[in-house]
């Protein structure tokens, strides 16, 4: 089975932020801030990448529906002095704020990522959370992208019919009974 488009998508968008942000832990989502061990805090600040919607898709073709896929990318950081200094940066580290506005927005923006899709568009930003995990202050903000793309369905593949040799035809005369009174067969082969 080949790949799906929504994890092509996902994992080009970790491959680009690996490659822009270096010094920046990026991976796709996988549960990191419900870790009752917070093992997150060791590598901060993160970027993690999730799937977040596709609403409904749109038929275009007899076999070509348009779909669109919405993601989160999500912007993890320590505070090392009092708030905000996780969102804004202070004491030499980088914010959320930075890091989802100057470093994640101008690798993402309007690419397309090589792949068959439509170039990934703003959603908007929220906050997450912002608050203490294992004694640490951190900040966690969320970015969201969204693309389309075209599915396309191949035809099912036919299979031919096979070759008819024969025919057989029963004939009820007396009707109320499932008895064949009669039948015939027809040899369509010399």
């Amino acid at each position: 089975m080949a790949d799906s488009a929504i994890k092509r998508i996902e994992q080009a968008i970790v491959a680009k932020l690996k490659a822009a942000l270096p010094g920046v832990d990026v991976e796709s989502y996988a549960g990191q801030l419900d870790d009752p061990h917070a093992e997150f805090l060791r590598r901060l600040p993160c970027v993690w990448v999730t799937f977040e919607r596709a609403p409904n898709p749109n038929a275009v073709a007899r076999r070509k529906t348009r779909k669109t896929a919405r993601f989160q990318v999500m912007a993890a950081q320590r505070a090392l002095g009092p708030e905000p200094s996780a969102r804004h940066g202070d004491y030499g580290q980088v914010g959320v704020y930075d890091l989802l506005e100057e470093g994640v927005e101008s690798a993402l923006l309007h690419e397309t990522l090589g792949l068959p899709i439509q170039p990934l568009q703003a959603t908007g930003m929220q906050m997450v959370v912002q608050g203490y995990f294992a004694n640490d202050a951190i900040a966690v903000m969320s970015a969201g992208y969204e693309t389309s793309y075209d599915d396309r369905k191949d035809e099912p593949e036919l299979q031919p019919p096979g070759v008819l040799e024969r025919v057989g035809l029963d004939y009820s005369l007396k009707p109320g009974d499932d008895v064949p009174d009669a039948s015939d067969l027809v040899t369509t082969q010399p």
